[in-house]
């Protein structure tokens, strides 16, 4: 059983946790926008739930321990400080399983940690208080007082109230086991008042004190009543330890029995029930005149007089009333305290460790969506930057790798294989467009993209004819995920087409910065070799890596020309797949080469799981459409105040275009989450929900680029 000061303290720190869980959630909602501070005060704030809930149950059980065995119905303080308990129970019960299981009612979680927490203090609040006023205002009682004498004491009405009383808090065992003075009696019932709940009044302090003084009290100032008292105290002390035969066994000096008290009392240090103030002298006093070599062997001899039969028994100075030894309930009730912080410790464990595994529900998915994490990766809010041209240096005729510093103290967060999504001003207008990292995420200070001049590209044909050094450009990111996991993917095959190496030179140079000994086979394959991007890089990167091997392959091969030809063909794919059995495909590059190779891969046995690919898609050209073509609805954009139709065949991101509105987007694919939406009214049906955490999600986020109208629609844009 908790003592007082364990109690508070376990009541003190429970109301902490609970106030600490309550600013934990509100201060990462906050944050949202700084996804690696917000995701960290949510891990606090599971974490310190948990504890919340360990500490909780360990409550329950003290407070179920001390009311199990109460002769009397409860206080009406009582009974509300266990309903307040019991009221928490479903409420943590909702709030786990919204929180493990039912994200999209996540709204309702602050509430509930809010009523928790009000709840908690009360709890807390309903015993605590009570208590720490009444330590301070309860008049001790003196044994001074002249009590009745026993005859005119109603013993029976008097012995009711002290079990009465006395119960509440422990069982009777230890009062009738007992045996105390009139001051060792005051002083146990003061501090028996100053408990909460004790409901122990003046009036009733007296009358208790006069029937424990009539009944078991022994005048201590004799010889006979100090060995009565001392024997007592040993009988309860000694016994809760270990059993009593290793005392009335034991035959020591005076001074050895006051080091060995001594050292068991600084065993029993702060033990609630151990060692009053004197009650440890009084032990010595009773054992240094009954368990010395003397006092047993004249004990023996007295005995072999009177009665040749019996065995050596310690002195005879017990009261009638015997004392039950309470080493085995003690010894039980341990092992049941023990067995209950086993469990809840064990279900703590259970609960951090094993976090459920969420499938996701069936939806019409694109052949463009990646499948990069499982199906479990969360897209977190991109940083915004202002970027600044220092370097651009010509790849190829056509294709230009340029050099953008970050701001002062900025910091890129990016992985290799990940792009950035850029707004251009071209013209007097804004045109969003995104690229590919082809930098190695390790280079803190800058980064570097190499667009390749696309037939019909506005923006490629400016960055590869008039990009100059000193251009500044916004930049959202980084995003998407296609990108290499140093922990778990230690074999890696890159198959790339035209300007779909830029991702796999990021992932490249990255391995060589790192010193990585991943196993990693490059294929690459562009029209002749004016065409290949990053030749000097990846020749340099042959001889820096420990474990590469690269496959140039030309369509439209030169004369003198000695390397592969043709497309990545079947039996290439075959050899690479038998010596990289366990290895993660990253394919990257135009429609036709993706499908062919995608399918060639499955045929040759590879899951795909292991297969991660990126797909480049460009905005869509729009053609004014007629008014009479039927229409699935309406899209009421919020914020630019624009109502429009919404006809057959579109996305709402190309609804969106059509008249103007602007929404950031990146990868048009549903993977990056750069275009991520607030849905106010309507559904939509996504063809993809990998760039959607599922936060967002809750909170009625769509993703434009790959969503369809089902109806009516209002988004936030």
């Amino acid at each position: 059983m908790a003592n007082t000061s364990i109690s508070l303290l376990l009541g003190s720190l429970f109301v902490l946790l609970a106030a600490l869980n309550v600013w934990l959630i509100f201060h990462a909602s906050r944050v949202l926008t700084t996804s690696r501070m917000s995701q960290r005060l949510i891990q606090a704030h599971r974490l310190g739930g948990y504890l919340f809930i360990a500490l909780f149950c360990l409550m329950s059980y003290f407070m179920v321990a001390r009311t199990t065995n109460l002769p009397d119905e409860l206080s009406m303080r009582a009974l509300i400080h266990v309903l307040v308990a019991m009221s928490l129970v479903p409420l943590l019960f909702v709030k786990v399983i919204i929180a493990r299981y039912y994200k999209s009612y996540y709204s309702a979680l602050t509430a509930l940690g809010v009523i928790i927490f009000c709840l908690a203090f009360l709890l807390v609040g309903l015993t605590g208080g009570p208590y720490l006023l009444r330590a301070t205002s309860v008049k001790d009682i003196s044994p001074a007082v002249n009590y009745a004498r026993p005859q005119q004491t109603d013993l029976p009405a008097a012995e009711a109230l002290m079990q009465k009383r006395c119960s509440r808090c422990h069982t009777l065992d230890r009062v009738i086991g007992a045996r105390k003075d009139t001051i060792g009696w005051s002083a146990t019932i003061n501090r028996m008042r100053a408990l909460p709940g004790s409901h122990i009044s003046e009036e009733d302090a007296t009358t208790i004190l006069s029937y424990l003084v009539a009944v078991d009290s022994v005048d201590s100032s004799t010889l006979q009543g100090g060995l009565i008292v001392g024997k007592a105290l040993v009988d309860s002390h000694c016994g809760r330890c270990h059993q009593l035969d290793r005392v009335y066994k034991s035959e020591f000096s005076p001074k050895q029995w006051q080091d060995t008290v001594a050292r068991m009392v600084g065993y029993a240090h702060g033990t609630d029930g151990f060692f009053k103030p004197g009650e440890d002298q009084q032990i010595i006093g009773f054992l240094s005149k009954t368990q010395t070599p003397e006092a047993v062997a004249a004990r023996q001899l007295q005995s072999a007089l009177i009665n040749p039969r019996s065995s050596d028994e310690p002195l005879n100075v017990s009261p009638a009333r015997g004392v039950k030894d309470s080493s085995r309930r003690i010894d039980r009730r341990s092992a049941q305290t023990g067995a209950v912080i086993l469990i809840v410790t064990i279900g703590l464990g259970t609960l951090i460790m094993r976090r459920p595994q969420l499938s996701t529900a069936k939806r019409t998915i694109s052949p463009a969506e990646t499948n990069q994490t499982g199906g479990n990766s969360v897209v977190s809010p991109p940083s915004q930057f202002v970027l600044q041209l220092v370097r651009v240096e010509r790849q190829t005729h056509d294709c230009v790798s340029l050099r953008f510093r970050l701001p002062d103290g900025a910091k890129l967060r990016a992985k290799p294989g990940q792009f950035m999504t850029f707004s251009w001003l071209l013209a007097g207008e804004k045109v969003i467009r995104s690229y590919t990292i082809s930098s190695s995420p390790t280079q803190g200070g800058y980064i570097e993209i190499t667009p390749k001049r696309a037939k019909d590209g506005n923006v490629s044909a400016f960055l590869n004819e008039h990009a100059a050094i000193g251009l500044t450009v916004e930049a959202t990111g980084p995003a998407g995920n296609f990108w290499f996991d140093e922990q778990t993917q230690k074999q890696i095959v890159l198959l790339a087409a035209g300007s779909g190496i830029t991702p796999m030179i990021s992932i490249l140079r990255f391995l060589d910065d790192r010193c990585l000994n991943t196993e990693v086979t490059l294929c690459y394959t562009v029209r002749t070799r004016q065409d290949i991007i990053f030749e000097t890089e990846i020749e340099r990167l042959k001889q820096s890596l420990p474990s590469f091997s690269c496959f140039t392959i030309l369509t439209r091969p030169e004369a003198g020309w000695k390397g592969l030809t043709g497309h990545i063909r079947r039996d290439l794919l075959a050899d690479i797949v038998r010596a990289r059995k366990e290895a993660s495909f990253f394919l990257c590059g135009p429609e036709p080469f993706m499908n062919d190779t995608i399918a060639a891969l499955e045929e040759l046995g590879v899951d795909r799981d292991q297969i991660k690919q990126e797909r480049f898609r460009a905005p869509k050209t729009i053609q004014a459409r007629e008014s009479n073509v039927p229409r699935i609805g309406t899209v009421e954009f919020s914020r630019s105040r624009i109502t429009c139709d919404i006809p057959p065949g579109l996305t709402v991101l190309e609804v969106a275009e059509t008249h103007g509105i602007t929404i950031p987007y990146g990868c048009r694919q549903g993977q990056c989450g750069t275009c991520v939406t607030r849905l106010t009214g309507g559904s939509v049906r996504m063809e993809s929900e990998v760039g959607l955490s599922d936060e967002l999600k809750a909170q009625g986020y769509v993703l434009p680029c790959v969503s369809r109208a089902r109806g009516d629609l209002k988004l936030e844009a």
